[in-house]
């Protein structure tokens, strides 16, 4: 019995602080940002700059790669524009530059944008070898502009089709993005994983375990 519940109470333990990915996340890429709420952000900026702090988040799925970017969530001022180059994206080691292009490839910029409007844009991918270097027609973006107090501040989200980067899957794979024109943090993710079903397969062997026990156990006070 003392072996069957120290076997118990370590299952019980993996199975409370194992991770589980939440591979469910739904993003609409329409301009709006209310499904991005429950999704955690992190700040982005240099150590010599505390005034313009901006807010980035990556999802990744089997299928695409969603990305969020909040200029200026704090201030709504200062450098509170969308930043359109620089971006880099690793997934394994594979090395890409992303930068956002207009619907029709061209050059794309906010600058323009009136508040309360959105814009579309699409994504060009090149891969560091040469490997992948074309426009993306199939991803999708939104920056949407919002009038503040002191100036204005730029919204974005961006899908990313997983076919595009020529990668057969995610599972496992480390993926990291950063942009040094907008900070030295980088945001890393762990492409799709097994851990949920992990996770149910063990509750399922903890459940049976149990009852076996039961069984047992009552089967012996019976005999005697």
């Amino acid at each position: 019995m003392k072996k069957f519940l120290l076997f118990s109470t370590c299952l019980f333990t993996f199975l409370c602080f194992s991770p589980i990915v939440k591979a469910d996340q739904k993003i609409t890429i329409d301009g709006k940002f209310d499904d991005w709420n429950d999704v955690p952000k992190t700040d982005i900026s240099f150590s010599y700059d505390t005034y313009n702090i901006k807010q980035m988040a990556l999802l990744a799925d089997d299928k695409d790669l969603d990305l969020y970017i909040n200029m200026s969530p704090y201030r709504g001022n200062g450098y509170s524009t969308l930043q359109p180059s620089g971006y880099q994206l690793w997934i394994g080691e594979r090395h890409y530059f992303l930068d956002f292009k207009s619907v029709d490839g061209q050059y794309f910029d906010s600058n323009n944008l009136a508040p309360g409007s959105s814009k579309e844009f699409k994504v060009y991918i090149y891969e560091e070898n040469g490997r992948v270097n074309k426009l993306s027609a199939t991803s999708k973006g939104y920056v949407t502009r919002e009038k503040t107090d002191l100036s204005h501040n730029d919204i974005a989200e961006v899908k990313l089709p997983l076919r595009d980067f020529e990668v057969d899957s995610l599972v496992d794979q480390k993926i990291t993005l950063k942009n040094y024109n907008l900070g030295d943090q980088e945001l890393v993710v762990t492409g799709a994983s097994t851990s949920p079903y992990l996770l149910a397969a063990l509750g399922a062997l903890f459940a049976t375990s149990f009852v076996y026990y039961k069984k047992r156990s009552t089967k012996v006070r019976w005999l005697g």
